[in-house]
């Protein structure tokens, strides 16, 4: 668990395509009680589940969903932080890692920066959040125009076999389409063996083996 003590997104009216700023509060921790039940109330979840307020956090599903409605994919928006964050966080858990709270704070504001070229979309069913895809572009020695880096990928594990997945790697190829990238391509560890059935299907591998040094 990564807790993010005393850290509250402000979220009101914010997208790429606007000129207001994410603005980041510290949150006074003898205040961090009575802003958890206000956060719960405006999120439709348990008190004490934020975990940004030093709480536990909770992975399940947030919203009571017409399990009927569309899976549809978008750009994140400001106001999906509650529901992306546990995601985020079991994402890292499964590969096992813990990535700092200031990682995970500039990751969020990189999403809404025009500046970075650093980009979220997420997978609803109505108004609640099943999975979520992180991708990246940039330049290459390899290619006249850039490449996308699809880097994160994550499906809540009780909505798996629904192709959402599949869903979320198409938006990207969408995107990387219009931008009119040399190349979408991704990694995976070689145990994910139930990720690579869906990769098999949707793509090929180019047989590169990849190399880290420690800096």
């Amino acid at each position: 668990m990564i807790p993010l003590k005393g850290l509250l997104f402000h979220h009101a009216k914010y997208t790429r395509h606007t000129s207001s700023c994410l603005g980041v509060a510290i949150v006074n921790p003898a205040q961090s009680h009575s802003l958890s039940m206000l956060m719960a109330r405006i999120y439709s979840v348990p008190t004490g589940s934020l975990n940004y307020f030093g709480y536990r956090y909770t992975n399940k599903v947030i919203d009571m969903t017409d399990k009927n409605l569309e899976i549809a994919v978008s750009s994140v928006q400001a106001d999906d932080y509650a529901q992306w964050l546990p995601w985020w966080i079991k994402y890292q858990q499964f590969y096992k890692v813990q990535l700092s709270d200031e990682t995970t704070a500039q990751t969020w504001q990189n999403f809404f920066n025009t500046d970075k070229e650093i980009f979220c979309a997420v997978a609803k069913q109505g108004q609640t959040i099943l999975g979520f895809v992180h991708y990246v572009f940039h330049g290459s020695t390899w290619s006249v125009n850039d490449f996308c880096y699809l880097e994160d990928l994550y499906v809540a594990e009780n909505s798996r076999g629904k192709n959402i997945g599949k869903q979320l790697i198409e938006y990207v190829k969408q995107q990387a389409s219009e931008r009119q990238c040399g190349r979408l391509y991704w990694h995976t560890q070689e145990k994910n063996i139930t990720a690579q059935r869906l990769y098999d299907w949707v793509a090929e591998k180019p047989g590169v083996i990849e190399y880290r040094l420690p800096l």
